[in-house]
């Protein structure tokens, strides 16, 4: 992949930046440490400098690659969501400082942070990380995330270089990728433009949704690096089976709360992540002591009840409730938005003038040889003299000044009498070789070396601020649209679009129009053949059902079953590809076992039950809350390696020690003289500081009255064993 050289030193950008040297560069863009002369201060100043363009010798920069229509939607991304930052402050995002487009292509400035090192330096240097650095980095960089989600911004490309860190500790997030992400579908592959490992699944197909966890992803790629060293398994070979090794496999010391919200945001699938930034900071702050099981009495038992009244309706979406639908790919060209209309391509006139936008601008003949004054620099000069007005002229006068040129023997002499040859008065015109000019309105544009114009005269109704922009956004501005507006748009809602190269762009919509297109797919670009199926929810561009309002989709599959394609619900995302029958995706989606499969749940029950009695959770008696056993047992008494029975009787274990016997007799062992207890099948055995005691212990059942209806469990020696030891473990 052969990337553009970067500019020189002493480079000026946009008449305001002075190019010091080069920071760093990726695979879409260069970073200069830069002098900003309109704040007298030092700037990092990124260039659009992806892999097609090719440096000039002027150091302008060429999109030729690409086309005029798709570079003018490049430079409009690069800059757009940077002009929101630019308005709105978010900690931990080096300040833009300015906006500038210059050889042919767009930059921005942001704050330089001196001293500050990329946390991929700070790896390389120390070695991995400690759990303490990395989650203080993570808690601050997802409240910078959740800053940039309110304000409806992904960054997009989260990895190790792409994070500073000042010389106070204080992490900032730099380079977001909109622009990155908009060419990967229409410039190159997707592998090209987003580094392996860090970038979540969604980012490497082309018709799947982004989100708060596409950052998410991103964010605990990198901290997997930094604490395991390298970055974690590539999400395209993940989703071909290969397994993400834990990260506690190669960090044992990590707390076990800490390494399960790295790899909750490290899900495969979007729908499985936290749903936003928030989420994971408390998934992060959450000790193991108040993790809660999984698993546990209570919820089992709330499940158990909520399958005896599970009822569904087919015709029901199995998350919201809301109805399910079948719908038909949209007509060719039909807006995705409205549904109504049609995407039609604008009719922008190119040289409209965009001053008074009635005029057309024309460009003023290159064999002039004195087109403008060289006084006031803006007026025409017109030639005078010669016979009858044929043949060389005599003199030249401006039609906006008192300027004027008389012919003499050695060149051509203004009134205070100097003289000069033509190339000489045109030189200080200052105008360059190519200029627009309107036959309407007085309204003047320079062509700039880097292909813009610039309007040097605005002309008597123009009213817009802008300056200087590339051709094609000034002809926008004189059809009345904004200079970064589409090449199309729908002839119901208005909704804006760029169409080129087969992909369909949406840009903004108009009015109220919201639905789930809207906000899957705002600023992507989606193939022309996938747009109809799109439109309508069905990603797969197949025959299936989806809900609009929870965004799930199936397929059709054998037998009546349907394949899971597309979720929000974190319940049924590990379920993605997957065939079911609809009661079985009703069931799932309230975390029920499929048809056939009830009695897995009434055996977790129970042992749930059996593990809170081994725990200590639940009484054997709910009276005797000291009781740990009361039933039939067999005293018995080494031999050889083995144990006989030698009497029967009850027996009875309490928090303060055992008693056997009948009821007239009865011996007392002390709880406190115990060191552990075993078990093996029937058989307890029960260590002492003086020796061992040996019983055979017969079942017991308890019974209990739940939510969910009465159920009974049996316990048996091994059970009672693994009490005894918690209790002597506690104490």
């Amino acid at each position: 992949m052969k990337l553009p050289a970067p500019l020189p030193e002493g480079s000026m950008v946009g008449d305001r930046f002075i190019v010091s040297r080069t920071l760093g560069r990726g695979g879409f863009g260069i970073t200069y440490l830069a002098e900003d002369l309109a704040r007298s201060a030092v700037v990092a100043l990124k260039e659009l400098a992806p892999p097609e363009a090719i440096r000039q010798d002027d150091g302008s920069l060429s999109f030729s690659a690409i086309g005029p229509s798709a570079a003018q939607r490049l430079r409009h991304q690069f800059v757009s969501e940077v002009s929101i930052l630019e308005r709105a402050r978010v900690p931990r995002v080096p300040r833009v400082m300015g906006i500038a487009h210059d050889n042919g292509t767009a930059y921005y400035a942001t704050e330089y942070i001196a001293g500050s090192i990329t946390l991929a330096t700070v790896l390389q240097r120390d070695g991995r990380l400690t759990e303490e650095q990395v989650a203080g980095w993570m808690r601050l960089l997802l409240d910078t995330l959740n800053h940039l989600h309110k304000l409806q911004i992904l960054h997009r490309d989260i990895k190790p270089t792409n994070v500073l860190v000042a010389p106070d500790g204080v992490p900032y997030l730099i380079d977001f990728g909109s622009a990155r992400s908009w060419a990967a579908f229409f410039t190159q592959t997707h592998t090209v433009q987003f580094t392996p490992g860090f970038a979540p699944l969604e980012q490497m197909t082309e018709k799947a949704t982004r989100g708060p966890g596409t950052d998410l992803y991103g964010l605990c790629a990198t901290a997997y690096t930094l604490l395991s060293g390298s970055p974690p398994l590539d999400s395209l070979a993940r989703s071909a089976g290969q397994e993400l090794p834990r990260l506690s496999t190669v960090r044992p010391d990590l707390s076990d709360s800490f390494v399960e919200a790295i790899h909750a945001g490290l899900a495969l699938h979007l729908a499985e992540r936290p749903p936003s930034a928030l989420e994971l900071l408390a998934l992060l702050n959450r000790s193991g002591s108040d993790r809660g099981k999984t698993g546990s009495v209570l919820d089992l038992d709330q499940k158990a009840l909520r399958l005896k009244r599970f009822r569904f309706d087919q015709r029901e979406c199995p998350v919201s409730g809301e109805p399910l639908e079948r719908p038909k790919p949209l007509k060719k060209g039909t807006c995705p938005v409205c549904r109504a209309g049609r995407i039609v391509v604008r009719k922008i006139e190119q040289r409209l003038c965009p001053s008074c936008r009635v005029g057309l601008l024309s460009e003023v003949s290159p064999t002039n040889q004195l087109p403008f004054c060289p006084s006031c620099r803006i007026g025409r000069m017109k030639a005078s003299g010669g016979f009858l007005g044929v043949g060389a002229p005599k003199g030249y006068r401006c039609s906006s000044c008192d300027f004027h040129l008389a012919k003499t023997r050695d060149g051509w002499e203004d009134p205070a009498g100097e003289v000069k040859d033509l190339a000489q008065w045109r030189a200080q015109a200052g105008r360059p070789q190519k200029v627009w000019t309107c036959d309407v309105c007085p309204a003047q544009l320079d062509e700039l070396p880097d292909g813009r114009w610039r309007r040097v005269v605005r002309g008597d109704d123009s009213q817009d601020p802008y300056d200087s922009l590339t051709p094609d956004e000034w002809a926008r501005v004189a059809n009345g649209l904004d200079p970064g507006a589409g090449n199309a748009e729908c002839n119901h809602c208005q909704s804006d679009f760029f169409c080129e190269g087969g992909t369909t762009t949406l840009l903004t919509v108009e009015g109220a129009h919201q639905n789930a297109f809207v906000a899957s797919y705002f600023g992507e670009a989606v193939k022309d053949e996938d747009l109809p199926w799109v439109a309508v929810g069905k990603s797969s561009g197949n025959p299936g059902m989806v809900c609009w309002n929870s965004e799930i989709e199936f397929d059709d599959a054998l037998n009546g079953h349907h394949r899971l394609v597309r979720t929000r619900d974190r319940r049924l995302a590990a379920r993605l590809g997957e065939s079911h029958s609809l009661p079985d995706w009703h069931r799932f989606a309230q975390d029920l076992p499929a048809v056939g499969l009830e009695q897995e749940l009434q055996d977790e029950l129970l042992e749930a039950l059996a593990e809170a009695y081994r725990e200590g959770e639940i009484p054997f008696d709910q009276k005797q809350a000291h009781l740990f056993w009361r039933g039939k047992a067999t005293q018995c008494e080494s031999e050889g390696e083995g144990f006989v029975p030698v009497k029967a009787g009850m027996i009875e274990i309490t928090s303060d020690g055992l008693t056997f016997g009948s009821l007239l007799r009865r011996r007392f062992n002390d709880i406190n003289l115990w060191v552990s207890a075993m078990a093996e099948d029937d058989l307890l055995v029960i260590q002492t500081r003086s020796g061992e005691a040996a019983y055979l212990i017969a079942p017991q059942t308890l019974s209990f009255r739940l939510v969910s209806g009465k159920q009974e469990v049996t316990l048996f020696a091994g059970d009672l064993a693994t009490r005894i030891n918690l209790h002597l473990k506690k104490s």
